[in-house]
């Protein structure tokens, strides 16, 4: 069983998944590749994917890693998380609420998971920032098994947006009922929080101090500079 910290943050595209991650990095205990702390975003500047944090495993971020994961035995999950084993503070960015069918209790002795959940009320601002955020490719979507030999350079842009945003929609209906329907929180090692509170520097201090002692490790300061450009940057999401 791994003994060092480990904080999993479990989200949807869209909700601010790897900026939560990188606040993290600021932990003294943390030894991976430390956020430049701009929160820098890439081709698609609401991110910050070009923070600097990089995930501390392969294969273990987006809803597709999550499948074969979840398949496996528990000697293969041990063996896909033993790297982590004496590498300090672990923080981990999952984009997809099917992370949580991992029973982390069985390979981590002392984790949170930060359980990030929009407001039902808020899914339409999520998906136009998720749409804003990651590259627009339509291939892998469903629906273009109806387009596979049309030349997508004829189809006008606003139809295969709006066609993304119908598919993404449904994907949140679909994973925010499952983590309605099929998980239990636990306040042990679970952390609900909502992301449009990032916009409140109290709050969202709150969060990380809550995190950390749940862990028992010390708390650490949040570069508050920083964090109040990236909340400009993407201010006409947020609802606070």
């Amino acid at each position: 069983m791994i003994t060092d910290p480990q904080i999993f943050v479990i989200y949807e595209p869209g909700m601010y998944g790897t900026f939560i991650c990188s606040l993290f990095t600021e932990h003294e205990l943390y030894k991976g590749v430390r956020s430049d702390r701009k929160f820098r975003g890439n081709e698609y500047p609401f991110n910050a994917h070009k923070s600097g944090y990089k995930d501390n495993l392969q294969n273990f971020h987006n809803h597709f890693h999550s499948i074969p994961l979840y398949q496996k035995n528990q000697n293969e999950l041990l063996d896909f998380f033993q790297p982590l084993d004496g590498a300090g503070l672990g923080v981990h960015r999952l984009a997809s609420y099917y992370f949580t069918r991992i029973d982390f209790a069985r390979y981590f002795k002392n984790f949170v998971r930060i359980i990030v959940k929009i407001d039902a009320t808020r899914v339409n601002s999520y998906l136009e920032r998720w749409d804003q955020t990651v590259l627009h490719e339509y291939k892998g979507q469903w629906w273009m098994k109806n387009f596979s030999k049309k030349d997508l350079n004829k189809v006008p842009k606003w139809f295969l947006q709006k066609m993304s945003q119908n598919e993404k929609r449904k994907w949140l209906q679909e994973h925010t009922d499952f983590l309605n329907n099929d998980y239990v929180i636990n306040t042990k090692h679970d952390i609900e929080f909502n992301p449009d509170t990032i916009s409140n520097e109290t709050l969202l201090k709150g969060m990380t101090d809550a995190v950390c002692s749940l862990l028992s490790i010390g708390n650490f300061e949040l570069p508050s500079k920083e964090i109040k450009n990236f909340i400009e940057k993407n201010r006409k999401f947020l609802y606070y």
